[in-house]
């Protein structure tokens, strides 16, 4: 924790997440920034919440705990917590990133989509009143074609 004015601290990091914006833009670089190795103590984290502000977009995953992740009022730079069961806090860093690490599909889930997507609607067909509504064929690709008259 530092002592004094958090400004330096902030200031660091700031220049940090402007740098690591600027390799997003250019290259589409991610950086991800690991605020619990810092030193920061409740002025500093409050000073850089302060000037990072809050954003629109929210997602909250609850799976082996609780990951909270907002977006910050700076487009790209998203602030991430992961809490254990009981709710203390396992890791805080920024991310900044088009979208956060943690919301993209693993490729083995993106691999079963369509057998998934196919399943569910076809469980859904048949619990439907919708008689009229028929599979006709599933082509090579996984689709389902349906006869909708």
């Amino acid at each position: 924790m530092t002592q004094g004015n958090p400004g330096g601290m902030v200031l660091s990091i700031a220049q940090e997440i402007r740098h690591a914006v600027e390799r997003l833009i250019s290259s589409g670089e991610e950086t991800r920034i690991d605020l619990q190795v810092l030193p920061l103590g409740l002025a500093e984290i409050e000073a850089l919440e302060a000037v990072l502000g809050r954003g629109e977009v929210e997602a909250r995953i609850d799976s082996l705990g609780l990951t909270l992740i907002q977006e910050t009022a700076i487009p790209g730079v998203w602030r991430v917590d992961s809490l254990d069961g009981t709710g203390r806090l396992l890791s805080r860093h920024l991310e900044i990133a088009k979208i956060p690490a943690i919301l993209h599909p693993h490729p083995e889930d993106l691999a079963a989509v369509m057998a998934r997507l196919d399943d569910r609607l076809s469980t859904w067909l048949a619990g439907s009143q919708r008689a009229s509504i028929k599979p006709l064929r599933r082509d090579h690709a996984s689709a389902i074609a349906f006869d909708l008259g």
